[in-house]
């Protein structure tokens, strides 16, 4: 018996060594909390928001007083050797694992999702939930945003992005989502497209007093300017007011907010929302909660239709109902969420020819012939589809 626990403990032993042949010590490896990638025709440019770590001295790990993460972006022909290139100019590893988000440049090809997106996908210390965005104009823009000093940049940047989708203001795309999405038969996707906002001394002003406090470099170019007022250099916040709609593997265009809306309670991806209620006798904002969102395809004179039907809570206080009536309320919210649907609809499936509420997967389950028929033409297909929204309200 103790012989065989000896050669146990010889054999564990030697997977354990066997195992760790590879490991890099963590004063090796390079933390990157969020990768930027831009397309163009020098290659695939990659900038990459990397951790650091407090100033010499410091009792934590973080120095509050300065910013903890710094720059660094290289172009080649392809994802890899621009990562590599990075590797080779801070002479540390990269390490994936903390990635926080992902942003796709404008120029972005979308036609191949393992080519764009390889490096992640075969990388085992990826983290396939992973928020992927789209910026307005470029990748290596918004990585050199300077958010506030106190906070990690990639951390504030997903909290950005998740405040907006809890509120309904953009769309849910992790990682997996996007893939799942782009690898359909349509190569459909919708992306948050996340842009700058420049704050001007007079909103600054009216922050708290961490409004007041700017980043390092923020401070250095004001001094280089010659200011001589001791106001605080402007500030560049993360803003999302529209989503970028793909089509067959191409970039197609964008919807607004109202359709983003539309798009989230047709997909089941809405939580709750604000709806602005404009009448003769009110002009006022209520809070309206997803209950249940049912979705189904039916055929009707030899078309396709798809109905979907929304049930939602408009929660508000008595106060609001005299003035308006819960009749009147009821019906305002009902047309809003109907209108906003309409519109995702027009703009996504129609104008841009895009299956981003993949009624396909729909056709494959309910008439699974009918989407073998059309399995190598769906453009086709579409045209015989049609839409009907039902919305129901519940004052609570």
């Amino acid at each position: 018996m103790k012989r065989w626990f000896l050669w146990l403990t010889i054999f564990a032993l030697i997977l354990i060594a066997f195992d760790n042949r590879e490991s890099v010590e963590i004063s090796e490896r390079a933390l990157v909390h969020a990768v930027g990638i831009d397309q163009s025709e020098e290659g695939v440019t990659v900038t990459l928001q990397i951790f650091k770590a407090g100033g010499s001295g410091s009792d934590t790990q973080i120095d509050l007083s300065k910013p903890n993460i710094f720059v660094i972006s290289n172009t080649a022909p392809s994802f890899d050797e621009a990562m590599e290139k990075c590797e080779s100019q801070m002479g540390k590893y990269l390490f994936i694992g903390h990635n926080q988000i992902i942003v796709l440049g404008s120029d972005a090809s979308f036609d191949d999702p393992d080519k764009l997106l390889g490096y992640f996908i075969k990388n085992k210390d990826n983290y396939l939930g992973v928020p992927v965005v789209m910026a307005e104009n470029t990748a290596k823009e918004i990585m050199e945003v300077q958010l506030t000093g106190r906070a990690i940049a990639s951390e504030n940047f997903t909290d950005v992005i998740e405040m907006y989708y809890q509120n309904g203001e953009t769309v849910f795309s992790d990682m997996l989502h996007f893939i799942n999405s782009i690898k359909s038969v349509d190569k459909s996707a919708v992306l948050p497209v996340v842009s700058i906002k420049q704050l001007s001394a007079g909103e600054q002003s009216g922050q708290s007093s961490d409004g007041s406090s700017q980043s390092e470099s923020g401070s250095q170019q004001q001094s280089s300017q010659g200011s001589q007022s001791g106001s605080s250099a402007s500030e560049q916040l993360i803003t999302i007011e529209k989503s970028a709609v793909i089509g067959g593997g191409e970039f197609k265009g964008f919807i607004n907010s109202d359709e983003i809306k539309g798009l989230n309670w047709l997909t089941d991806h809405m939580k709750e929302t604000v709806i602005n209620i404009a009448s003769e006798e009110e002009n006022t904002g209520v809070t309206v909660k997803k209950r249940n969102v049912k979705d189904k395809l039916v055929i009707r004179d030899n078309r396709l239709v798809y109905t979907a039907d929304i049930d939602v809570d408009i929660l508000t206080d008595t106060g609001i109902l005299p003035g308006i009536g819960e009749t009147t309320l009821k019906k305002l919210v009902t047309t809003k969420i109907e209108q906003d649907c309409t519109s995702a609809i027009d703009t996504a499936f129609y104008r841009y020819n895009s299956d981003c509420f993949d009624i396909a997967q729909l056709i494959k389950f309910y008439y699974p012939q009918i989407y073998l028929d059309y399995s190598d033409n769906y453009d086709a297909l579409k045209e015989t589809i049609d839409f009907e929204i039902n919305v129901n309200c519940y004052i609570k």
